[in-house]
């Protein structure tokens, strides 16, 4: 059963993307565009994550690698999958945050783009990964 007074304390949330991310700012799991989807799938269970960044050489966000886009590969290239480039298998045009966005703002922009997990970039650098999980556990703990 839903808890109606839960959802409608949103506004007392920690107001920024910062706050919420707190020490983990500055930490993001990121791949090269020349990595291949073997290095992807083992990043992602090495640290345990569901997506992977992909940026420049200089840091900017390119786009993002989730299990669900190897597992598309896998299925459409067979054993030949984990020497693949990401290139072709990555999702570009990714909606992104700055740290002092709100979290409405960002529980907003993972809602309306239907994302579970949002680049945080600041001064055009990839800083951070916000996620819905990040958002879901401030919630409950700061009723």
């Amino acid at each position: 059963r839903r808890n109606e007074s839960r959802l409608n304390d949103v506004a007392e949330l920690p107001n920024t993307v910062r706050a919420i991310l707190g020490e983990r700012l500055g930490t993001v799991f990121s791949l090269p565009l020349g990595a291949t989807l073997g290095q992807a799938a083992g990043m992602l269970a090495s640290e345990g994550i569901g997506i992977v960044v992909v940026v420049t050489a200089e840091g900017a966000l390119v786009g993002v690698l989730s299990e669900r886009d190897i597992v598309r590969a896998l299925a459409g290239n067979g054993a030949q999958t984990p020497d693949l480039i990401i290139d072709t298998f990555i999702t570009r045009g990714v909606w992104a945050c700055a740290p002092d966005d709100s979290s409405q703002t960002a529980m907003n922009l993972m809602h309306e783009h239907r994302m579970r997990h949002l680049p945080v970039i600041e001064m055009g650098r990839l800083v951070g990964m916000v996620s819905a999980s990040d958002l879901i556990s401030t919630a409950l703990n700061n009723p």
